[in-house]
């Protein structure tokens, strides 16, 4: 009986994409509200019902605010620290994540992307209160007060600048996501390297050719028809190590973004366990 690798992620992973689920919920839920509402408006200005529109903008920015709040939970999660560390302060969850993701060797490039995204001021700002459901809330585009005449336009603006952030979030989430998941499942990945496949003839003959050793399939047979394909492995060790790197890569690269939403965990569990 052959052996499969089992290519489930990490408990971790599992729980912290339940927050990363949220996140995206949150945002599909605040971009139907900027195509059915504000869209399909003819004009904002237009608008009736002034005070219904602002607060129902406010509970959208409150939306997105969660949703980027999540993305830092899911990390959290993801490298074994509690998700809000009883804490109020997004800085102090953001800057533990910080320390926790650098020590477990995420590419500094998307280390950067993420807590630029994290820290990003966008250029409108609020603040306030919506005590006894009245929209208290005054807004600031580029440190400048906004009158209430251009303020339904300013609003719109900032909830697709912070659409346009949590979409982006989410989507680095998912990227770090996999740097964990390849340390996790290190052992089954390397188990693809034993694959008979990468010393059958065509897989052989095309790396030769990638690497200019020869032109063509005829020079193959000609050249190294005595040779059996392990020999000739250790023959282009660097060559065939490195094709081998990027083939395995790309099967796991491929499983890892078509499964992201489709794994359960219950299967991983039955995958690993009989009782």
């Amino acid at each position: 009986m052959g052996y499969n690798s089992n290519l489930h992620p990490s408990p971790t992973w599992f729980s912290g994409r339940i927050y990363l689920k949220e996140s995206l919920d949150k945002l599909e839920e605040s971009k139907v509200f900027v195509k059915d509402v504000i869209e399909k408006s003819s004009s904002i200005q237009d608008i009736k019902d002034k005070n219904w529109f602002k607060t129902k903008c406010v509970e959208i920015l409150s939306k997105l605010f969660l949703a980027k709040l999540d993305v830092v939970r899911c990390l959290r999660v993801v490298f074994a620290l509690s998700p809000d560390d009883d804490t109020k302060y997004l800085n102090e969850l953001i800057n533990n994540l910080k320390e926790k993701m650098v020590g477990e060797g995420i590419p500094e490039k998307l280390c950067s992307e993420l807590f630029y995204l994290l820290n990003k001021k966008h250029s409108v700002k609020y603040s306030g209160t919506g005590h006894y459901g009245v929209p208290n809330y005054d807004f600031y585009c580029n440190g400048e007060i906004v009158t209430s005449d251009d303020e339904p336009t300013i609003i719109v603006k900032a909830i697709k600048e912070r659409i346009t952030t949590v979409k982006k979030l989410i989507e680095l989430a998912k990227k770090i996501m996999f740097y964990h998941y390849i340390k996790y499942r290190a052992k089954e990945i390397e188990y693809l390297y034993l694959d008979d496949y990468f010393y059958e003839d065509e897989f052989i003959i095309d790396v030769l050719i990638d690497n200019h050793i020869i032109s063509s399939e005829e020079e193959f047979f000609d050249k190294f028809k005595d040779i059996e394909g392990d020999n000739l492995h250790e023959k282009f060790k660097e060559i065939f190590d490195k094709a081998i790197d990027n083939y395995v890569y790309e099967i796991v690269q491929f499983i890892y973004d078509d499964s992201f939403w489709k794994w359960k965990e219950e299967d991983s569990i039955y995958y690993a366990h009989s009782w």
